[in-house]
């Protein structure tokens, strides 16, 4: 009989609009949220990682991408589910 070696899933998950949530939880602060990624994840992943990395370290954004991500940084914010 065969046995199972191993197994892994790989979750899509998604918030309610299906657009990430990218930032700190209104009722914990020391909660950052980095999720709903949906199915694309490998592709966005080293963008959200670049942006949060900024947002956590309280850092500047370089400016030939400042204006893109900052105007999307109030759309991701969880709070807008609260």
């Amino acid at each position: 009989p065969s046995h199972l070696a191993s197994r892994w899933a790989g979750l899509r998950s998604f918030t309610r609009d299906e657009r990430p949530a990218i930032g700190r939880a209104a009722d914990e602060p020391y909660f950052f949220w980095a999720a709903g990624l949906g199915g694309y994840g490998i592709q966005t992943s080293p963008a959200i990682g670049f942006m949060t990395a900024h947002l956590l370290a309280h850092a500047p954004l370089p400016t030939a991408v400042e204006a893109d991500l900052t105007a999307l940084i109030p759309d991701l914010a969880p709070a807008r589910f609260s």
